[in-house]
């Protein structure tokens, strides 16, 4: 596919409830909608790099998305190997390689008239389950997750690694108590944790059935291989 044009679009949009990670406290989330075409077809992605804890800046990111749109633009480029060659993984920041690998999939799978998932499952799921984003004061989540799960969510995400762990501990058993087993929960530590916190947090939780944890560790990947098999291993005591 010969890449005719690229449009970068800033975005800004505002939360119905300001966000909180270690340090930094959010009322929108801001980024950029990266936009490739070719012929009458047009794929898109977003980067969207998250301040203090991307290692790219939004400006950062935007320099960047101009870079690959000068050196994409005009050429035939049919795969991601293709944009590897022009620029190595260790070169794009992670935003900007997600924006851009999910643009061109979806122009791919625009142009072959299916959708990103048949693109690249024979039998992709038919439908992806949206979480409820649980966030506010510890002692307010529980209250917070199961009124989300009355207005019809069957999937909570809820932000942990921000207070001690054995209080957090407490917070995800009292929630999988209020949710009862029908209800997936999904957690996401924005790298709090050293090793062995995230592994005793994981011993807190062996019992709640967690879906995922998303960033347990503060310097992956050393750890990550490690953590992963605790994971199985508290699983299969269950």
């Amino acid at each position: 596919m010969i890449i005719r044009d690229i449009h970068i679009y800033r975005f800004s949009l505002p939360l119905h409830r300001p966000l909180t990670v270690p340090g930094r406290r959010f009322n929108a989330r801001e980024g950029f909608i990266f936009s490739m075409e070719s012929d009458d077809n047009r794929g898109i992605g977003e980067t969207s790099p998250f301040p203090g804890l991307s290692r790219e800046t939004t400006s950062e990111a935007l320099e960047q998305l101009l870079a690959v749109s000068a050196a994409l633009k005009g050429r035939d480029i049919s795969t991601v190997e293709e944009i590897d060659a022009l620029f190595p993984v260790s070169c794009m920041f992670p935003s900007v390689r997600f924006g851009v690998e999910s643009a061109l999939l979806d122009l791919t799978a625009t142009s072959k008239k299916q959708s990103i998932g048949e693109l690249l499952q024979q039998k992709p799921a038919a439908r992806v389950k949206v979480n409820a984003l649980i966030t506010g004061a510890l002692q307010e989540l529980p209250a917070l997750a199961a009124k989300r799960a009355r207005q019809g969510y069957s999937v909570v995400k809820i932000k942990v690694g921000r207070k001690a762990v054995d209080d957090e501990i407490e917070m995800v058993q009292r929630i999988r108590q209020l949710l009862g087993p029908d209800i997936a929960i999904r957690l996401d530590a924005n790298r709090a944790w050293n090793f062995e916190n995230a592994r005793y947090f994981l011993r807190g939780i062996g019992n709640c059935n967690i879906e995922y944890i998303e960033e347990p560790l503060a310097r992956p990947p050393s750890g990550a291989s490690r953590f992963g098999r605790s994971k199985t291993a508290v699983q299969d005591r269950r």
